[in-house]
């Protein structure tokens, strides 16, 4: 894999045998046992140092660390994530929301071939991992890429389904450059932008 294979929100599995620091919880060397993922996170990368965030059974369970790529043995994209929703055995409200939203954009070629989307946080890593690390009230975190500001307008068509959902959505705009709150974008159009090397704040993400 080369380093532009890996981006933020990215679900990693490792192999078995990959070790973490000496001062790593023991939950999280247990995760990788189990064959759990990480996920990519914000930071300055390298093929040999890859910032990832491992998640326990606990919220307050959060670790962040490095790997190297050649521990990787899969990756799930957020919108890899958006293809299990048809074969997952999980069930819940948000998840039938997220099917529901899934077959409208595909059902409009339009919004088919425009809306580049995916599914992030613990909805996403429960469906990436198969079992269930979310609860009944958990926000639904999704990912659009928009290479420029015309890009993003796709999601115009989408405002009754974005803007007043039946759950907190949270929805995170990747570009190039880093990644903004949609909600955020809409308020201001000044936006803290999450990089690699840190916040800024923005009025052109892009």
């Amino acid at each position: 894999m080369n380093l532009k294979a890996f981006l933020p929100h990215d679900l990693l599995f490792l192999r078995p045998q990959t070790l973490l620091p000496d001062d790593a919880p023991a939950w999280a060397q247990y995760s990788i046992k189990e064959g759990l993922p990480c996920v990519v996170r914000r930071d300055s990368f390298s093929l040999e140092k890859i910032p990832v965030g491992f998640r326990g059974t606990h919220r307050s369970q959060r670790y962040g660390s490095f790997i190297s790529s050649q521990d990787v043995l899969k990756k799930f994209s957020p919108e890899d994530v958006v293809e299990l929703l048809l074969t997952t055995e999980l069930k819940s409200p948000q998840l039938d929301y997220l099917k529901d939203f899934s077959e409208f954009i595909q059902a409009n070629e339009k919004l088919k071939n425009s809306v580049k989307w995916g599914i992030s946080g613990s909805f996403g890593f429960s469906l990436a991992a198969g079992r269930q690390y979310f609860r009944n009230t958990s926000d639904i975190d999704l990912v659009v890429r928009a290479n420029n500001e015309e890009e993003l307008k796709c999601l115009a068509s989408l405002k009754s389904w974005i803007l007043t959902p039946k759950f907190q959505l949270d929805i995170q705009i990747q570009t190039s450059k880093g990644g903004f709150s949609y909600k955020e974008w809409l308020k201001t159009k000044k936006v803290l932008l999450k990089t690699n090397t840190g916040p800024l704040l923005t009025d052109n993400p892009w």
